[in-house]
């Protein structure tokens, strides 16, 4: 293990059945590219095979050794957090194919470690996200998502002494 390859990067993933975040973010916690997969297919089966394919081309990128992925959660509409669950089944898969290691975070640990708060609002994450890295264009809640999801991961990694890099700075 001492010998081991310590990343220099890692991809913060914020999945959903119409549009996908994915930051990609060096040990810092300084964002290098945000990549936002959107599909305005009806058919949601439709929706997320086009998805799953735009994130196997950017998981083709040889510049990364670890993902970090919000959780699926339950919605109200039954038939989406099974879309979720499945695209959430699907990103796995193509991670272990290419031999990315996965970081599975819940949403309310994620906001709790970054943000502050566990129950915090999309307009305060979109927000804290502006502040943290302002000079990046958050042009959608997925990305300000991904962006924090990909900081929990940094968090994690230096926690376990798997990643170097200065200490994570907060905004605000």
């Amino acid at each position: 293990m001492m010998n081991e390859k310590k990343p220099e990067y890692i991809i913060g993933v914020d999945l959903g059945t119409r549009k996908t975040g994915i930051v990609l973010i060096d040990s810092n916690s300084d964002i290098k590219t945000l990549w936002l997969l959107e599909s305005n297919l009806k058919n949601e089966e439709n929706r997320i095979n086009e998805i799953a394919t735009q994130i196997k081309i950017i998981l083709q990128k040889p510049v990364f050794d670890y993902a970090c992925v919000e959780l699926p959660i339950y919605i109200q509409n039954f038939r989406t957090s099974l879309s979720l669950g499945g695209l959430y089944g699907v990103f796995r898969w193509l991670c272990g194919e290419r031999h990315i290691k996965v970081i599975a975070v819940s949403n309310r640990t994620w906001k709790k470690e970054v943000c502050g708060f566990g129950d915090i609002k999309k307009e305060e994450i979109l927000n804290y996200s502006k502040q943290r890295w302002p000079e990046c264009d958050f042009k959608s809640q997925d990305l300000a998502d991904a962006a924090c999801i990909a900081e929990y991961g940094v968090q994690f990694l230096k926690e376990k002494n798997l990643i170097n890099g200065s200490d994570t700075k907060k905004a605000g």
